[in-house]
């Protein structure tokens, strides 16, 4: 059996939803601190978190940052 499909039957079956079924490489985003909507990439999946890369360029330089997230505020993109 596949990985991606026994997570996600697992997922269904301790939450009665798939929604917080994310993997490594998805697109997602999340409300920030100051109300701003977030997006990025995840980068690796902890048991209660994800960290999430974000990308953005300021002033002709690109910059990026990483963020610890919790799985229910993750949105998939």
């Amino acid at each position: 059996m596949d990985f991606h499909k026994l997570r996600q039957q697992l997922a269904e079956a301790t939450n009665s939803t798939a929604d917080h079924v994310f993997a490594v490489g998805q697109n997602v985003e999340f409300t920030g601190k100051r109300g701003q909507t977030v997006r990025g990439k995840i980068h690796k999946i902890n048991s209660k978190t994800a960290i999430v890369k974000t990308h953005f360029v300021k002033k002709g330089r690109d910059h990026s940052n990483t963020h610890r997230v919790p799985h229910s505020v993750l949105r998939k993109v």
